[in-house]
């Protein structure tokens, strides 16, 4: 999100305003309630078989994860700047997924991995099924909001996921997953900060006497 919004505002000369602020915020503090804290958790011995016990190469996993940050926080800007001046979003995406096919294809060439993807249990496949079907809607509707509203609106807006991700984990995964007033205060306070993202400051000041500055400040 901070790539996101750091790209937005340096290449896309877009802006934050106090109300999209606070909606970050809100989101932010949603989701950070919505998600359960678990009890902290024993080092790992080694297994009664020899096997050493599992310790994270923690310069690996942060750079993996810095990079894919970076991919993700880059995604929208280079979405925005290829939808500039045009109305096909549909045809952004197909372009932009047909690349990612052709390239993730060449994962599958060396020996044993289509093998290994298709001794997956069928009982599986519907799941899957269902999952790329959900992802192409999503997909969809992302390419769809890039066509119309700023980046500083949209990806703060998806950060939603994480919410959305625990209702539905409680949902389809009852005996996996607890619904429990944390998630419910956090999905809504999350939900507010949404709102405030996508509601016009001059439509706020219609209904609310705002001091002079918090219509005018912008961001850089």
């Amino acid at each position: 999100l901070v790539v996101a919004l750091g790209g937005a505002m340096w290449i896309l000369d877009e802006h934050l305003t106090p109300l999209k602020i606070l909606g970050l915020v809100l989101i932010f503090a949603g989701s950070a309630l919505a998600v359960p804290t678990g009890k902290k958790k024993k080092p790992l011995k080694a297994a009664a078989d020899g096997t050493p016990a599992f310790e994270p190469k923690l310069a690996e996993g942060f750079t993996f994860a810095l990079l894919s940050a970076t991919g993700y926080g880059l995604s929208p800007i280079l979405v925005k700047l290829g939808l500039a001046g045009t109305k096909a979003p549909f045809a952004a995406g197909l372009v932009s997924y047909t690349a990612a096919t052709l390239f993730f294809l060449l994962f599958l060439i060396p020996k044993g991995r289509l093998v290994h993807i298709l001794s997956v249990d069928r009982r599986a496949l519907p799941w899957f099924i269902n999952s790329g079907f959900f992802a192409f809607l999503a997909q969809m509707f992302r390419y769809l909001a890039l066509s119309i509203a700023p980046v500083t609106v949209v990806t703060p807006i998806q950060r939603l996921t994480g919410v959305f991700r625990m209702i539905f984990s409680s949902i389809i995964n009852p005996g996996h997953e607890v619904l429990n007033g944390r998630l419910v205060l956090g999905t809504l306070i999350s939900i507010a900060g949404a709102v405030a993202l996508t509601v016009s400051i001059d439509f706020v000041a219609d209904y609310i006497a705002l001091p002079r500055v918090f219509l005018e400040w912008r961001w850089p």
